[in-house]
């Protein structure tokens, strides 16, 4: 896998991880 893809990846996940601990407490 492309690092930049993975990263794309990662950055993704990451997101909606913080994303549903910051709006779904």
């Amino acid at each position: 896998m492309d690092p930049v893809v993975k990263k794309s990846v990662i950055d993704q996940s990451t997101l909606s991880f913080f994303g549903s601990i910051l709006f779904d407490p």
